[in-house]
């Protein structure tokens, strides 16, 4: 047998993070009000290798809120 069914083991035990819109703006700006607070949980999951999820239509309104010359 691969490694595969065990990868997949270990990802289906993993800590979960969904991130939407909003969560990747909060950890861009600082002076947002829960910058400190969504950075720590992000910081955390990264070193406990949690698994961090988001979808390409979020990614893009992001990017096209955060791209240079929107605000």
């Amino acid at each position: 047998m691969g490694r595969w069914p065990l990868v997949s083991m270990m990802n289906l035990m993993a800590p979960k993070l969904f991130i939407d819109t909003w969560g990747w703006l909060t950890l861009n700006d600082r002076k947002e009000t829960h910058h400190q607070e969504a950075t720590i949980v992000y910081r955390q999951f990264l070193a406990e290798k949690g698994l961090i999820y988001t979808t390409d239509y979020v990614l893009d309104e992001a990017y096209n809120l955060l791209k240079p010359g929107k605000n």
